[in-house]
Order: C-alpha cells, then sequence, then structure tokens
C-alpha cells in the first residue's frame, strides 16, 4: 500500500498531495498586495462628497475666516482697517469725496465788476449816462455740508459808480463818482448734479444772496457851470447847470444770485469760476442835476445807482477743517 502524508483528501480516494509549495507560492504572490494596503499615518484622506452635491462653504463657527479677496468680509471682521480704509480714501479723494461730511474753507476772489445808474430826466439831450466797469476783488470764509449745500459770508470790493456826460459840443464833459467799494455779503449755495459728480470734487453750484453797503452820507463834489446859447445873431439865452453828487445817509442792499464752476486743484484747494448778477435794494450815490435858463425855474434831473449789474470773476478757495 502507498502512504502519503495526511494533508487533504480528494473526491474521497486515498490519494494525497503535499500543500507546503502551494502555501510558499500563495505567500510569495499575495506579498505586494499587502504591502499596499498598509496605512500610511502622514496621508489624510479627502472629504467624501457625492458628485451631484453642491460644495458647502464652513461658518464662522467652525474656524474659518475670509480670504485676503473678500474686502467686505475683512473690514467687518477688522474695524481698525475700516478706519485706515477710509483714511486712506479720504486722502486719495480729498474734500471732494462723498465721505466728507464737513468742512469749513477760506477764499480769496477777483471780480470784473459792471454797474448802470439810473437817470430819470435827459434835460432835453444835455445830460446822459453810461455803465462803467471796474476791477474788485473780495474774500469770504464758509462751510459746505455732505458736498451738497454751503454757506459762506463774503466780504467784496466793488466800488458803485455813477457817470454822468455832459454835453458839451463837439467835447463832452464826463463826470465820474464811486462809493467807497465795500460790501458784506452771505450767501447760500447749492450743488447740482449726481453723486458721481459730487465725487469727484468738481460740479456746478448754484448760488443766491444778500448784502449791505455801507454809506456815510458824504458828499463828493459840487459843480456849477454857466454857459451862453446863441439863439440869433442878437438873442443868446444864459444858462446854469449845478452838479452835486454825495453818498446815501442809510446803508443800502443788494441782492444776488449766481453760478459757479468748481475745479479741483489738490487735496485741500479749488479753483472756481463764477458769474453773478446783482440788483440794488436803495441807492448808494445820487447826482442831482439842476438846470436853468435866464434865471427860470430850474429843472431837475437826477442819476442815483444802487449797484445793478454783472460780476464776473475767479476764486481760489482753501479747505483747512474736514469732517469724514
Amino acid at each position: 500500500m502507498q502512504r502519503c502524508l495526511p494533508l487533504r483528501r480528494i473526491n474521497g480516494c486515498d490519494r494525497y498531495f503535499f500543500m507546503k509549495p502551494l502555501y510558499i507560492l500563495t505567500v510569495l504572490l499575495a506579498g505586494p498586495a499587502l504591502a499596499q494596503t498598509t496605512p500610511n499615518p502622514d496621508y489624510t484622506p479627502p472629504l467624501s462628497q457625492s458628485a451631484g452635491a453642491p460644495l458647502r462653504t464652513p461658518s464662522r463657527s467652525e474656524g474659518w475666516k475670509p480670504g485676503i479677496n473678500d474686502p467686505k468680509d475683512l473690514i467687518n471682521a477688522d474695524p481698525e482697517l475700516s478706519n485706515r480704509r477710509q483714511r486712506s480714501r479720504q486722502v486719495l479723494l480729498g474734500p471732494g469725496s462723498d465721505h466728507t461730511h464737513e468742512r469749513w474753507y477760506l477764499a480769496l476772489e477777483g471780480n470784473l465788476r459792471s454797474n448802470t445808474g439810473q437817470l430819470n430826466n435827459t434835460l432835453n439831450g444835455l445830460i446822459s449816462t453810461q455803465g462803467t466797469t471796474a476791477f474788485g476783488g473780495g474774500a469770504s470764509a464758509g462751510v459746505i455740508l455732505n458736498e451738497r449745500w454751503a454757506a459762506e459770508i463774503a466780504y467784496v470790493y466793488q466800488p458803485v459808480q455813477n457817470t454822468l456826460i455832459l454835453a458839451n459840443g463837439r467835447s463832452p464833459i464826463t463826470l465820474r463818482y464811486a462809493n467807497g467799494g465795500n460790501s458784506l455779503m452771505l450767501r447760500g449755495k447749492v450743488r447740482l448734479g449726481g453723486q458721481s459728480q459730487i465725487s469727484n470734487g468738481a460740479g456746478l453750484w448754484l448760488s443766491g444772496g444778500v448784502g449791505l453797503v455801507p454809506n456815510n452820507g458824504q458828499s463828493l463834489d459840487s459843480l456849477a457851470f454857466r454857459g451862453i446859447i446863441q439863439r440869433s445873431r442878437t438873442t443868446a439865452d444864459s444858462i446854469r447847470l449845478t452838479v452835486d453828487t454825495r453818498q446815501n445817509k442809510q446803508w443800502s442792499g443788494l441782492a444776488e444770485v449766481g453760478a459757479d464752476y468748481v475745479f479741483r486743484l489738490g487735496h485741500r484747494t479749488e479753483l472756481s469760476l463764477f458769474l453773478r448778477r446783482y440788483w440794488a435794494v436803495g441807492y448808494s450815490l445820487k447826482t442831482a442835476v439842476s438846470y436853468s435858463v435866464n434865471r427860470a425855474e430850474p429843472t431837475l434831473a437826477t442819476l442815483t445807482n444802487g449797484g445793478n449789474g454783472w460780476s464776473f470773476g475767479v476764486v481760489w478757495r482753501y479747505s483747512y477743517g474736514l469732517k469724514p
């Protein structure tokens, strides 16, 4: 009888075979696979998520902080950074930015002022008047609120002038008188345009104001003229003409409307061009003319001027107080 090692029976037969070679072969083949599946302590598996589910952003309670490219969350998370950013914006944009809620300023102006008096009688063409133009200047101080509204008080040197022209053949006589030139104005302004125009600093302003003109009642001049008008070879008329000019004893007033266009020059400086229209309230100068022929009852005429006219000029403005 054949003897074998009793390792395994196949199909109930008495034949046996050795299992040791098969076991060694199995270990050799399965060894690399087992090495590859050994866990790595430094490896972190990715988060499993289904293919159709949207990505979820972790909440702040889970320790998530906003990225540097998220300015809104960054400002909300850091109030000091928000303040620094607003101050930086203020420095860049200057007084014209929408972050300036209040600013105070000082200004200097130069102007070209015209005014025309009112003559109530020409004495049959013997006298007339004309408008005059003169240079002036001034200084002002004011406040601007929210880059939309403004109020200012100004001192302006703008002489009120009376110009009287006397007919004298081919050589007319021109008499010109002026008051002290001082006036005080109080103005209110409003800015036109949308928010974008307000933010860049430039813009159009409309203004309205009232003013006072100090008068002292002083006599400026008193003149008398005598002459002869030859009617015929044997007849001549003797004429007498007197001119008396003085300031009003009381202060007079002014009403004003205007428009300014403002240009930004720098962080605190601006330049503007303006055009203003003035209406007199009362008069500052009065020229009384008396005319008589052959000592008859004189005929009277009056030339008065309170400052009716136009003014065109330029203003340089410096903002010294800024409140964001």
